[in-house]
């Protein structure tokens, strides 16, 4: 008997033998014992590949129905789950198993025991097994969980279990004899055991110590039978080797069982909460500084610096591309299988410091900022190879809008207009609120979403910074930040910036502003007709005092603000606080006469009882108001309609009946108008917003900075 690999060939002595049989009898007889042993053997490869088919599957449709649950939102579900991308892993080990098992199931059916005398055949069968091994632990040494990483970890394991095979192929045509056959199979056994053996002593920083330990033990415990058996052949002890073989087989079976530990215990590394990233979070605790916390493992600190935003990735299920951008694609998605999410999602080649700072800036400034005109922020979810940021889903962005308004006509066109160019300024001037004030850095219409009232609402602070300053850098004026911003709505400063590099203010970003002012007025238009387009010749102009040319239409109070926020010098241009002031006044007066010209024509259902006028206003539904703004083409759609509801409120000339809610287009909510604004418009009608007809004169204010003071001129 000859040992070849796995390869049981009989070439010599067969069990039992009687030496009064002539060789060729021997032969025979020892051909009919291994027969039936591979028969045998055929029937427990079934059995062992049908357990690992079994179980890959099972747990496959365990996954898919607790990952069902949990984006309901159950958590119990939610932690049973392990990351979409380990998903793919399984499918694999399930369609190799599958092959196996459906093979060895034919073949048993049919007797088929042909495969018996080919060496490289019975290696083959072994590593199979092996290739489970080797895969998931390629894997667990990838940088990252993503599709590349596991086709790589395919690649390496396939590469490791085809050297056996083709070595076994080499001996058999060679006619090696059967100590070499040993000892070079014996040799590859030895290098396969090495991945476990490290694994076992030094376990790498994923999933836990202990299941990659778990895992570990299991292969080298594969490995160890597989060389006894191996060495009970070439001692031609067949029926305790024949046992051995039995028991590895069955041993082997379970792999799916402990590569599903691995996996959710590297699923909980990800997540944050192993006892790995349980060290780090007391790191961060002792050292608040970003510097001191940057590691190799930097994920787990960005995790434990968001824990409380954080957004488990089996709540959240990507449904459809709403956006492909250079560093990021947004998803529609939905949170706890309820509410719709927009999901941002990035997915970086690696956790470096840079990575860490990019998202820790973003989702920190998300969750500090809450604002009606700033988009709401869910969290953070960390779903390796990618992380999301999960905000509130919009409509669409005001570039898209203002592009769609050209179709609309409006009655007063001035007011859609005036409500964007409120709700932008008011974004900017709450983000300029905070001390130190932070910086966009980026204002422009395609940075600004419309939600389902048709609020403008500011997005993408990716680029944003705090204008925190140290004394020493004041001093020796080292406040210089990267020029980040897009062509046409940077500020002259920033542009004339030296070596990639300018002095940063809130005064560039109101500048921003009022080239997005400039949009909303004048959709559609081009800001600078003469610069072919080119970036070179519109910095050019910008640096020469050059800006957008303005409607002689436009009211003249927004021609002068606009002129004031754009001005060369950044010290004379206005506060977003003071935009916002100038736009609320002149809000208020169209607001004021659009009432009174509905109060003619709007359905009243009664009086207002209880209000404290003498003569108590006629009261109407919200469903009426709407209608009537459609009927007199104020609005188009049922969102602007809620939008204008709403800015009636927001300047006092419609009140709710009974509450104090936003405005809603509801058959059973009632309004009234302002009695004492309609008389107070009444007897200032036809006049002309832009202080040209005597009523009222907005005065633009306009910046200037004295010393340590900024004192404002009117």
């Amino acid at each position: 008997m000859e040992f070849n690999g796995s390869a049981l060939t009989v070439t010599t002595v067969a069990p039992h033998a009687m030496t009064t049989l002539s060789p060729a009898q021997l032969k025979s007889m020892a051909d009919m014992y291994w027969l039936k042993q591979f028969q045998i053997l055929q029937i427990v490869y079934t059995v062992s590949y049908g357990i690992m088919f079994g179980l890959s599957m099972s747990l496959l449709v365990y996954l898919r129905r607790n990952r069902s649950t949990a984006y309901k939102g159950n958590a119990n579900a939610g932690r049973k789950v392990i990351l979409p991308s380990f998903e793919p892993l399984f499918w694999v080990i399930a369609a190799l198993t599958g092959v196996y098992f459906c093979y060895f199931l034919a073949a048993s059916s049919i007797d088929y025991v042909t495969p018996v005398t080919i060496s490289w055949f019975t290696e083959t069968v072994s590593q199979g097994r092996q290739f489970t091994f080797f895969v998931v632990a390629a894997f667990l040494l990838q940088k990252s969980v993503s599709r590349p990483a596991l086709v790589r970890s395919m690649v390496i394991a396939a590469a490791i279990t085809v050297i056996p095979i083709i070595s076994v192929r080499i001996l058999d045509v060679t006619a090696a004899s059967t100590q070499t056959s040993f000892a070079v199979t014996s040799l590859l056994r030895a290098f396969d055991t090495m991945w476990f053996v490290w694994m076992l002593v030094r376990p790498v920083s994923r999933a836990s110590v202990r299941t990659q330990r778990e895992f570990a033990l299991f292969a080298l415990v594969y490995y160890a039978s597989s060389y006894v058996y191996a060495v009970l052949i070439l001692m031609h002890n067949y029926t305790d080797s024949a046992m051995v073989v039995f028991c590895t087989v069955i041993w082997a079976s379970f792999a799916p069982f402990f590569v599903w530990r691995l996996l959710r215990a590297d699923t909980e590394h990800w997540r944050g909460f192993s006892e790995r990233a349980c060290e780090f979070q007391q790191h961060f605790r002792e050292n608040q500084g970003m510097q001191e916390i940057v590691s190799a493992q930097g994920l787990h600190v960005l995790l434990e610096m968001h824990r409380k935003d954080l957004i488990d990735f089996a709540h959240l299920e990507l449904q459809q591309v709403l956006g492909v951008g250079a560093s990021a694609n947004v998803y529609r998605g939905k949170l706890h299988s309820s509410t719709q999410v927009a999901v941002k999602v990035y997915s970086p080649t690696e956790i470096s410091e840079s990575t860490i700072l990019e998202f820790s800036q973003e989702a920190a400034l998300c969750t500090a900022l809450k604002h009606p005109n700033i988009v709401l922020f869910h969290g953070m979810c960390i779903c390796p190879p990618s992380i999301c940021l999960v905000y509130e889903l919009c409509r669409g962005s005001l570039e898209d809008a203002l592009r769609n308004s050209l179709n609309n006509d409006h009655t007063e066109p001035l007011w859609p207009k005036l409500c964007y160019m409120l709700d932008a300024a008011r974004a900017v001037a709450y983000f300029h609120s905070f001390s130190p004030p932070f910086i966009h850095r980026d204002i422009k219409p395609a940075n600004f979403l419309l939600d389902a009232s048709n609020v403008v609402k500011l997005t993408d602070f990716g680029e944003s910074r705090s204008m925190a300053f140290t004394i020493e850098d004041i001093a020796n004026d080292n406040r210089a930040m990267t020029v980040r911003g897009t062509v046409d709505y940077m500020a002259p400063e920033i542009i004339d910036g030296k070596q990639g590099q300018a002095l940063y203010t809130e005064t560039a970003d109101i500048y921003s502003l009022a080239i997005t002012l400039w949009d909303i007025l004048h959709p559609g238009r081009e800001k600078f007709p003469n610069s072919n387009q080119n970036h070179l010749n519109i910095f050019r102009m910008v640096l020469n005092g050059q800006r957008p040319p303005i409607d002689p239409e436009i009211p003249q109070t927004l021609q002068d603000l606009l002129e004031n926020c754009w001005n060369s010098d950044p010290i004379f241009r206005p506060s977003a606080k003071m935009v916002v002031a100038v736009l609320e006044d002149m809000q208020e007066d169209l607001c004021g006469q659009v009432s009174h010209h509905l109060s003619g024509f709007i359905t009243c259902l009664g009086t207002q009882k209880g209000t404290k006028y003498t003569t108590t206003p006629p009261v109407f539904t919200g469903e009426v108001l709407a209608r009537c703004f459609f009927e007199h083409k104020y609005a188009f759609e049922k969102e602007e309609a809620i939008r204008f509801g709403n800015a009636l409120m927001d300047a006092g000339s419609l009140h709710h009946a009974k509450h104090n809610k936003p405005f809603e287009s509801s058959a059973t909510t009632t309004y009234y108008f302002d009695s004492q604004q309609l008389d107070l418009t009444d007897a200032g009608k036809g006049v002309d917003l832009g202080g040209r007809g005597g009523r009222k004169q907005h005065v633009v204010p306009r910046g200037h900075v004295h010393g340590r003071r900024r004192i404002w001129l009117v």
